[in-house]
This record gives structure tokens, sequence and C-alpha cells, in this order.
């Protein structure tokens, strides 16, 4: 049985851009990758950021 997640209007209105990410059958469509650490410089940053959009398919 597939279930139908509708948003809640209050978190819709605090998070407007999250309607277009939203299915009405299977609910958030998101997926989010998040690096927390200290000391990450933009040396890091651009590293990882170019290792990770090399591993995308075109």
């Amino acid at each position: 049985m597939v279930r139908h997640h509708a948003p809640r209007p209050r978190l819709l209105a605090a998070e407007p851009k999250l309607k277009a990410d939203w299915d009405d059958t299977y609910g958030d469509r998101m997926q989010k990758l998040v690096f927390i650490g200290q000391h990450m410089d933009k040396d890091m940053k651009t590293f990882l950021k170019e290792m990770l959009d090399g591993c995308l398919a075109e």
C-alpha cells in the first residue's frame, strides 16, 4: 500500500522551497550530503567539491 504524504500547511509556509521537492505520494524527495568539521579551509572545500563533482554522471 502506498501512503500519501501531504506536507502540513505551516511547514510549507515556513519553508516555501520545500514544495518544489515534495512528492504527494512519497513525500520529501531531497538528498543532502553534509560535512561537519572544524578547520575546513577554502582549499579543502574546493577539493571536496571537485572530487564529488567528478562522481556525477553526465
